[in-house]
């Protein structure tokens, strides 16, 4: 038992360290992406953030939507299943 906890701390603080390795060189490459494209073209620059602005929008807005869909799907395949259910009893 005591093994099998310590192989679980293990796995996860090994897990927590790529990630934070990961978090630290993504943020690194963003900051250097960046500071390359303002050095090219500022202008540039700033239509690609404003772009990408639109672009986060646009996909929040759709996961929005699709959440709700997939809600109001998964009543529906509820309720028919209930009745499914009900009619596999009665047989």
């Amino acid at each position: 038992m005591l093994s099998r906890i310590t192989n679980d701390v293990d796995t996860l603080g090994m897990g927590l360290n790529q990630s934070i390795t990961t978090i630290i060189t993504s943020l690194t490459t963003m900051i250097g992406v960046l500071v390359m494209m303002l050095s090219i073209s500022p202008l540039m620059t700033l239509i690609a953030v404003i772009i990408l602005q639109y672009q986060s929008d646009l996909f929040l807005s759709l996961l929005r939507s699709h959440r709700d869909i997939s809600k109001h799907s998964r009543s529906i395949l509820d309720i028919l299943t209930d009745r499914l259910r009900k009619l596999m009893a009665d047989i």
